[in-house]
Order: structure tokens, then C-alpha cells, then sequence
């Protein structure tokens, strides 16, 4: 398991060289003095950068454009690509323009997509769908999965949306989200792509995945 660690700028030199594993926000590299030129030293030691889209600081993705332009300048080891919130749909239709946008330039980098979705079925059906993308090579997952549902009866053995603590709820419906997902790999007898945790509400979600290491670790890698 990698963690990185994301902290306010003034304290990057304090807690981010704490890990060699790093998400880094690109709206930030010309508005934080010190931000940019610290994770290109990061960088040049030879950690292992991600660029993410910036979706959750800004509400919608950067222009994959800049997204693409701005990696490769910064040399960054992954991107993430530009997504939808819980829009599954719309997230799909600007993924395979962004990649058929990346496939036209020179230079590569590997390629880090979020599912997105409204339900719980339609979140397992995305990742199952960008699991047959060559093209990715890494798969997402957002931490504010609070509202997902699902759309058959069992809804009523996870009645989530009832537990009044935000932080609760993100750390049980990821949770039960890696069940399902965990669940659906073992019927299609299909191996899940590496897959990063975009954020934590609490650590203790951290405990959960331990447990799915030990008992089942060549079909997933948490990031």
C-alpha cells in the first residue's frame, strides 16, 4: 500500500517528503509560489508523481488539453484524466476523447481513470469498463461515495444515508463499494486493475483494505 500525503504548501518540506508516493493539483503550479518547483525536485529523486485533474478543488476537470500539456511539462510519472462527478456517462464520453486526444501526441504517460456514478451498479459497472481499457492503467476512486444508492432491495441492509456523520458515511459506503467490486471480480474471474483511493475521510478506513490484502491480494493493489 502507498500513501501519499497531502498537506497545505508552507508545510510540503515538513510532511510530504514523509512518502515517495505523491497527488499533486495542477491548478496550483502557478498560483503556489515554492508548489510546482518542489515536486519537480520529488520528481527528479525519482518518486512517483500524480497529477490529478483538480475536479474536486474547482467542481469540473481542467481542459484535458492543459491537463496533458501541463504533465508533460512537469514530467510527471501518472495523470489522472478528466472526469464527470457522478456522472458516469459523462465521464465515459470526455475519457475517450481525452484518450483519443492523447494517442495523437508524442510523449507518453500513463494514464490514471476515475469511475464515476450515481448507484453502486453503475459504479461497478464503470470500473469493470475501464478495466478492459488498455489504455488505463490505473482506476479511481473518489471518496465522496455518501450518496451513492443502490437500485434493488438490498438497499435496505445498508441504510447509509441515515448516519447523520459525513466522515461515516464516505468511510462505510467505500467500503461496501470495494465489497461489491471484490465480489464481482470473483464471478467474472477477472483481476482488477491497481486502484488508488482518491483521498481519505478518516485512516481508519485503511483497516478495511489490510484485511482484503491478506485474504485476497492479487486481485487488488490500494494505492
Amino acid at each position: 500500500m502507498k500513501i501519499g500525503i497531502i498537506c497545505p504548501s508552507p508545510h510540503l518540506t515538513d510532511f510530504a517528503i514523509l512518502s515517495n508516493f505523491h497527488l499533486i493539483l495542477p491548478h496550483l503550479y502557478s498560483s503556489c509560489d515554492g508548489y510546482a518547483g518542489f515536486y519537480r525536485e520529488r520528481i527528479a529523486k525519482g518518486d512517483f508523481v500524480v497529477q490529478d485533474n483538480s475536479i474536486f478543488e474547482l467542481g469540473v476537470s481542467l481542459d484535458f488539453r492543459k491537463l496533458w500539456t501541463l504533465a508533460h511539462q512537469m514530467g510527471v510519472s501518472e495523470m489522472v484524466a478528466p472526469e464527470v462527478l457522478k456522472n458516469s456517462n459523462g465521464t465515459k464520453a470526455l475519457l475517450e476523447e481525452f484518450l483519443k486526444y492523447n494517442q495523437q501526441q508524442q510523449g507518453e504517460i500513463k494514464i490514471q481513470a476515475v469511475a464515476q456514478g450515481s448507484t453502486y451498479e453503475e459504479m461497478i459497472e464503470h470500473i469493470f469498463w475501464l478495466n478492459s481499457l488498455k489504455e488505463v492503467s490505473t482506476i479511481g476512486l473518489p471518496f465522496d461515495t455518501e450518496d451513492l444508492r443502490r437500485i434493488t432491495s438490498e438497499m435496505q441492509e445498508y441504510p447509509y444515508n441515515r448516519i447523520r456523520s459525513l466522515t461515516l458515511r464516505r468511510v462505510l459506503t467505500r467500503w461496501l463499494l470495494i465489497e461489491l467490486l471484490q465480489q464481482e471480480a470473483a464471478l467474472r474471474q477477472e483481476t482488477v486493475k491497481p486502484i488508488h483511493l482518491m483521498g481519505l475521510s478518516d485512516a481508519i478506513e485503511l483497516q478495511k483494505y489490510q484485511e482484503l490484502r491478506a485474504s485476497q491480494p492479487r486481485w487488488i493493489t490500494i494505492r
